[in-house]
C-alpha cells in the first residue's frame, strides 16, 4: 500500500494496482504534512495547525493527538515531521522543540533544555543503527539510542 497525505481531503492510498482509497477523520479537512509508520499498522499523520492523528490500518478509526489538554504531549499544533525508531517510539518534529512518545511518556527536548541547534524541527530520520537524525533550522542533530543528542 502506498500513502499519500493531502492538502484538505486526509489521507489517500493506493493499493499498486488498481484500488483508491480516501479517509480522513471527522473533523478533516486538514492539511497533512508528515507521516510514518509503526510495526503494529498504526501510521502517525502530522499536520498543519491541526496536531497529530494515529491511524489504525486494521480498523480505520483516526485518533486525534493535541497537546496536554487533549491527551497528548505535543508542544505545538504544527508537526513537521515524524519518525518511529525500532522500539516503537514516536518522534514528532514540531515549531517548538522535538517530543518523544514512547506509548506511554511525553517528553520535549528544545533548544533551552538540551543540545538541541534549534526548536523548529523540519526533517527527522532512523538510521539502521537506530540514530535518529534530526533536521532543525539552526543545524543538524543526532540522538542515540544510549540517549545521548549531540
Amino acid at each position: 500500500m502506498i500513502w499519500f497525505g493531502t492538502q484538505r481531503d486526509g489521507a489517500a492510498s493506493f493499493d499498486g494496482d488498481q484500488l483508491w482509497n480516501i479517509d480522513a477523520p471527522t473533523d478533516s479537512p486538514f492539511p497533512i504534512i508528515s507521516m510514518a509508520f509503526t510495526y503494529s499498522n498504526t501510521i502517525w499523520f502530522g499536520t498543519y495547525a491541526n496536531w497529530a492523528y494515529r491511524y489504525s490500518a486494521i480498523s480505520s478509526e483516526w485518533e486525534q493527538v493535541g497537546d496536554s489538554a487533549h491527551g497528548g504531549g505535543l508542544p505545538d499544533p504544527f508537526v513537521n515531521a515524524l519518525a518511529v525508531d525500532k522500539r516503537g517510539v514516536v518522534w514528532f518534529g514540531t515549531n517548538k522543540g522535538l517530543t518523544r512518545y514512547d506509548g506511554a511518556t511525553w517528553n520535549t527536548l528544545t533548544s533551552s533544555n538540551s543540545s538541541l541547534p534549534g526548536d523548529t524541527v523540519r526533517a527527522l530520520a532512523v538510521d539502521p543503527r537506530n540514530n535518529l537524525w534530526i533536521g532543525t533550522l539552526h543545524g543538524l542533530a543526532q540522538f542515540n539510542e544510549k540517549g545521548t543528542l549531540r
